[in-house]
């Protein structure tokens, strides 16, 4: 993007221009737009970490990769839920190795126990 000789871009030009008004209406849209959700819980006696893609998931998972790569932008989301659960089980095994587990769960969702 352009910048000015001080090196301000349009984006920091404009930022005081827009009312707070606007820039919460957009935070909040934006946050309702999340992927996936993340809860602890207890189950038999061990606290676990719940995953969970939501019903948009796929769709928006495709969207925003479509703007990833229209941008440059070297980033991928995993789209389909299936490949997101193996990749969230695989990456929480590497991380924690045995001391841990982790498994998906029905269609959408991923458990990890976690110490406690």
């Amino acid at each position: 993007m352009p910048t000015r000789e001080n090196g301000e871009g349009l984006a920091e030009r404009l930022l005081p221009l827009v009312p707070q008004a606007v820039t919460n209406a957009a935070a909040t849209f934006v946050d309702s737009l999340k992927i996936s959700s993340t809860s602890e819980k207890v189950r038999r006696g061990r606290r676990v970490v719940i995953k969970r893609r939501n019903v948009y998931s796929e769709q928006l998972a495709d969207l925003a990769n479509l703007y990833f790569r229209m941008s440059s932008i070297p980033i991928r989301i995993w789209s389909k839920t299936k490949d997101w659960q193996r990749w969230e089980v695989n990456s929480f095994r590497m991380l924690n190795g045995n001391r841990f587990r982790a498994s998906k769960s029905g269609a959408e969702k991923v458990y990890g126990q976690v110490a406690g």
